[in-house]
């Protein structure tokens, strides 16, 4: 598994706490290009593109998206994308990233072509 750096680290094990089942987020943009791939560049937000179950979207921004109790804590949030210009295939390209890193959070970005 990469290293998460924190406070993503800390972030996301309070949000695995919060769910109870396995919620899978497809996930994009800065955070990905900066912890994933190295970039140098910082974030304060995970873009997310699609959560399986649909269920748990608004679970997730109640308790980790922009102004909730975690990202006051940690200085970070969850972000829903409306709107994505994706890839073709975009789904084809997915890999799991943080493997076996949370019980119930699985995250999902693209790998690279």
């Amino acid at each position: 598994m990469k290293n998460i750096p924190e406070p993503w680290k800390s972030f996301f094990s309070a949000v695995d706490k919060t769910l109870g089942e396995e919620t899978r987020l497809e996930i994009l943009g800065g955070f990905v290009v900066t912890v994933l791939y190295g970039a140098p560049r910082t974030t304060a937000d995970l873009d997310i593109v699609t959560v399986i179950p649909n269920t748990q979207t608004r679970n997730l921004i109640e308790v980790a998206g922009i102004g909730s109790p975690l990202n006051k804590k940690h200085g970070v949030y969850l972000d829903r994308v409306g709107i994505a210009t994706l890839p073709e295939n975009y789904q084809d390209r997915l890999t799991e990233v943080f493997a076996n890193g949370f019980q119930n959070l699985k995250f999902l970005a693209l790998r690279p072509i």
